[in-house]
């Protein structure tokens, strides 16, 4: 599935016919990916998605999952042996989400096992639907690309009187990078 689409970035680029397509469509979806990638390796996921991961417990009350934004948990199992059925998963009543941090806090007292990877949590986390400037953000990264196109490995260039510079992307897109900070960067939560 996609976070954006093609209409999108043509009407950002002002381009009304479709000779471009074919090129706009792979711009717009290296665009998407990367984006993607940078979110996810800051723990964010951008499309709803489920996720099963193994965490080790700790003997604590809190458990913080890997990925935000959490939708929902589906099941959450508890084993030193890594035997995930009906006898070692966790009856909703005894633990509490909270979805903001991705932290499950043990709500009946007791504390998560203390061994490696035994916990074993199914959850849904990402964006339903994607926000908005998050989509406006992968558009304007698209259009900058898309205007860099055929310039790559040039730093600068003068035919006669006319010259010009390329900058990064950092600096060259800060527009891209305020729409896209709250999604590629993680707060620390302690």
């Amino acid at each position: 599935m996609s976070i954006t689409v093609l209409t999108d970035l043509k009407t950002h680029l002002g381009i009304t016919d479709s000779s471009q397509d074919t090129k706009l469509s792979a711009i717009l979806a290296g665009a998407e990916a990367l984006v993607k990638s940078w979110a996810r390796d800051a723990g964010i996921i951008l499309e709803k998605e489920t996720v099963t991961e193994d965490l080790d417990g700790q003997d604590s009350t809190r458990l913080f999952l890997s990925f935000r934004p959490v939708l929902a948990v589906t099941k959450v199992y508890q084993s030193l042996v890594w035997l995930w059925d009906a006898t070692t998963e966790l009856a909703a009543t005894k633990f509490r989400l909270y979805k903001p941090l991705g932290m499950l806090k043990r709500a009946d007292g007791g504390t998560w096992l203390d061994g490696v990877q035994s916990v074993h949590v199914e959850y849904s986390a990402g964006y339903d639907p994607a926000p908005a400037d998050l989509k406006q953000g992968i558009v304007t990264l698209a259009a900058f690309f898309a205007g860099q196109a055929g310039k790559e490995g040039k730093a600068s260039e003068t035919i006669g009187s006319y010259s010009y510079s390329l900058q990064d992307l950092q600096l060259s897109a800060p527009a891209v990078k305020m729409l896209l900070d709250p999604y590629v960067n993680r707060p620390v939560v302690l």
